[in-house]
């Protein structure tokens, strides 16, 4: 749908959708929580406040994430890609809400017992259009916070996302402060927010992973100062991407140092594909170096891929260890309480389909092997609901 016809149906269809909202809030107490409220006062900036107005900040306390009434909380959900990274895809016209939306959101959160959605959002794709870019990112954000998702806005800079070069080089610049800046003061008064400030960094030092180069580069530590110069207090996620090495004995967080940091609400995090596939805990424990039983930690993505888009993501994988192997990871995961959004909540990867939101499973096809054609509308969509579900049960009990 073109930028101009989805323009239209918003104005057509709002006036109609908050008189049946706003009798919907007359006959339920939702409205106490308020939001449900933003859903029917548009999601404008100030939505998002009142939405947000009844919940209380998340804060780090040693190896846990806890709210304001200091109950742990832990982190299980799933990303969601969409247009809002993708030029081409927006260009095209391409509705975000049409995945990000309630109906999708309401199943993460009581189909799949899910409490996080992470979003990759993108700079440069926002300065095209910021009005509607920020009108449509608003809506996603309230319709995810009511179904009680945390939203982790993840910053993706790469080429797919609209940088050109110099931005190229994943790392953050400059200007890059002043996007925080704007998102950090945005969505000030929202505590179901939190900052993923750059996906996959490839910074080749923790100097300039800290700091940046002294002049356009900068590091994460002045994304950190810069969001909180705004008066934000929402959890903030950093990870190491290449600045943590690329052998065995370096990569990931093993040669960090954890006074690197002072910020206290900070969330440390690690993508992992091929790794899961040595079903080896000791590996993954290395790969956090200091900060594991010291700082909460958080698998931003993960995913066991019969059919990913890149093969060395599933070298080794095949339709007979695939699903001891995601049952093996989710143990690890559970053992230390760690947080994660796995990768990725759309058909065919931890969904078969939109319509019912039917997990995906290993069995999907005949005998399958690492990027054969027979596995790619098999997933790991099963083992995630069983455990989750698990998780749930035990939590009622």
């Amino acid at each position: 749908m073109n930028e101009q016809k989805w323009s239209v149906r918003v104005k057509r269809t709002r006036g109609a959708k908050f008189q049946r909202c706003l009798l919907s809030l007359m006959l339920t107490v939702v409205v106490g929580t308020g939001l449900a409220l933003a859903l029917c006062l548009g999601q404008d900036r100030s939505s998002i406040v009142r939405a947000a107005s009844g919940q209380s900040l998340l804060h780090v306390q040693g190896t846990q994430l806890l709210d304001g009434n200091n109950r742990p909380v832990v982190l299980r959900g799933a990303m969601i890609e969409s247009p809002f990274a993708y030029l081409k895809q927006w260009q095209g016209g391409r509705d975000p809400l049409k995945i990000l939306n309630t109906t999708t959101f309401t199943a993460m959160s009581q189909q799949w017992h899910m409490n996080a959605v992470r979003l990759d959002i993108s700079q440069w794709i926002y300065q095209l259009d910021p009005g509607t870019y920020m009108s449509r990112l608003d809506q996603a954000i309230a319709q995810a916070n009511a179904a009680d998702l945390y939203v982790i806005l993840d910053f993706h800079d790469t080429a797919q996302s609209g940088a050109v070069a110099p931005y190229t080089d994943g790392m953050m610049h400059r200007v890059s402060l002043d996007w925080w800046k704007m998102l950090a003061t945005h969505y000030l008064h929202n505590p179901m927010i939190i900052y993923d400030v750059l996906n996959e960094p490839k910074y080749t030092s923790w100097a300039t992973w800290l700091h940046g180069d002294g002049a356009d580069i900068v590091g994460y530590a002045d994304a950190i100062a810069a969001i909180r110069s705004t008066g934000s207090q929402q959890i903030i996620v950093v990870e190491p991407g290449r600045a943590g090495g690329r052998t065995a004995s370096e990569k990931g967080w093993a040669t960090f140092d954890p006074a690197m940091i002072t910020d206290p609400n900070i969330l440390y995090s690690r993508h992992i594909y091929h790794q899961i596939i040595s079903g080896n805990p000791t590996i993954w424990d290395h790969a956090w170096g200091p900060l594991l039983n010291t700082r909460p930690i958080y698998y931003g993505e993960w995913a066991v891929l019969p059919h990913p888009d890149k093969i060395t993501h599933c070298t080794g994988l095949t339709s007979t260890n695939a699903d001891a192997l995601t049952k093996a990871f989710l143990a690890y995961l559970d053992q230390r309480h760690a947080n994660w959004t796995a990768w990725d909540f759309r058909p065919s990867h931890l969904i078969q389909n939109t319509r019912d939101f039917t997990p995906t499973t290993f069995a999907a096809a005949a005998s399958w092997n690492c990027g054969g054609a027979s596995g790619k509308h098999a997933g790991m969509g099963t083992a995630v609901l069983q455990y989750l579900n698990s998780i749930t049960s035990s939590s009622s009990a």
